[in-house]
Order: structure tokens, then C-alpha cells, then sequence
């Protein structure tokens, strides 16, 4: 079987998958009863970013595993496996692969056009203890082994001067105020794809990676 037959499959499989998983995105029982991983349902609307967030062991297993736990190489969305579940860290990473047909994170990357933030300036974030509205204030591109990479915090001057840095970094200025005070999600992948396959966590200095950040806003409806 050809690559190209194999993707066509797997997205029409996917959007009809896909169409499933958003009728439950309110009743995460149903999530749960397919992986007890799933930590949160993401949406950008109008765009193919529609998929659970799962939360592994390690951050290598999700690289090649779907949600039901079969291998594919595009492996599934998820949250770095450090990181608390519940959303409640200071800054939250979120993986996803960049995808050379257009799913998983390959459309992150369009936040780096003004344009793109414009038409998309919030996600939605459904999870098992309440929904979130995340709204983009950085957009950026830098290698895997910057100094942006960081998830932990000695207190909240550490994570302020952190927010400056990132918002120093962002193609644009998004006009979106935050402060240590806020918690916030970045995701996370790779800045272009010449092959079928990025990887998205790799520290290799040579590899650049595309990172937006969401200030996170709990909502009693999203």
C-alpha cells in the first residue's frame, strides 16, 4: 500500500473518528472508557485541530500511539508527562507532531501569521473538571534546546520573567495581557516538516520548533 492511499484512509477514518469524539467532548465517561490516558479534549475552530490530550509515563510512548493505543505514526496529542493533569501547573506543555498532510499540530504553525492569530485568537479546552478558554498571546519560532523550554518555576518573579521572554520572543504583538498570576498552556511542535514525520520533543539544537502560548481562562460553558 502507497503512502498516499494510506493517508487518504486515515483521514477519512479520522474525520469520521474525529465527528464521534466531539459528540462526547461533554461526557468525558465515554473519553475515559476508551483510554483512562485522556486528560482533555482541544479545538481550534474551523481548522483540523480536534483531538483528546493524553497523558503518558513517559513523553516517547504518544510519539507513535493513537488513543486506543495502536501504533501509527502520527502518533497522538499530549501533555508532557511532568506535568499535573488538572491544568494547574504554571505552564503546561502540549505535544503534537507537525504532520506533512495537514493534522495533528501541523496548522500551529500559521500562528506565526498575524493573520491566521486574527481569525484564531482563542482555543477551547474541555476536560474532565471544567472547560477553558486559551488565548493566544506568543506565537514564536526557536530550536528545541532554547531557553524557552521551561515548565518549572522558583516563584512567580522566576515565571514573570519568563512571560517576558516569550512575549519578547513572538512574531507579533498580540495585545493579550499576562501576568505570573495566570497559568498557561504552550503547544508544542515542530516548525515545518520535510519528511512524513517531526518529532516534537526532540532537544536536538538543530531542530526548530513552533510554540503558542495560551493564557488559560476557566469557563463555565466553551
Amino acid at each position: 500500500k502507497n503512502v498516499d492511499t494510506h493517508i487518504k484512509e486515515t483521514t477519512n477514518g479520522f474525520e469520521t473518528l474525529r465527528t464521534k469524539l466531539e459528540e462526547w467532548v461533554q461526557d468525558f465517561d465515554s473519553l475515559l472508557a476508551i483510554n483512562s490516558d485522556i486528560v482533555g479534549y482541544i479545538i481550534v475552530d474551523h481548522t483540523h485541530i480536534s483531538y483528546p490530550i493524553v497523558k503518558g509515563s513517559d513523553n516517547d510512548y504518544y510519539l507513535d500511539h493513537t488513543i486506543y493505543k495502536s501504533e501509527n505514526y502520527a502518533g497522538s496529542i499530549f501533555m508532557d508527562y511532568t506535568a499535573n493533569s488538572d491544568f494547574s501547573d504554571q505552564n503546561t506543555f502540549i505535544y503534537g507532531h507537525n504532520v506533512y498532510h495537514g493534522t495533528m499540530f501541523a496548522e500551529l504553525a500559521n500562528y506565526v501569521d498575524k493573520a491566521f492569530f486574527d481569525a484564531h485568537p482563542y482555543i477551547h479546552l474541555y476536560t474532565p473538571n471544567g472547560n477553558y478558554k486559551l488565548q493566544v498571546f506568543s506565537a514564536y519560532v526557536d530550536t528545541a534546546a532554547c531557553d524557552s523550554y521551561q515548565m518549572a518555576f522558583a516563584n512567580d518573579q522566576a515565571f514573570q520573567n519568563y512571560l517576558n521572554l516569550i512575549i519578547s520572543k513572538s512574531r507579533y504583538n498580540s495585545g493579550v495581557s499576562v501576568s505570573s498570576a495566570d497559568r498557561i498552556v504552550t503547544l508544542y511542535t515542530c516548525s515545518s516538516s520535510s519528511t512524513p514525520l517531526a518529532m516534537p520533543i526532540s532537544r536536538d539544537p538543530a531542530i526548530t520548533t513552533t510554540s503558542t502560548v495560551f493564557r488559560l481562562e476557566k469557563l463555565d460553558d466553551c
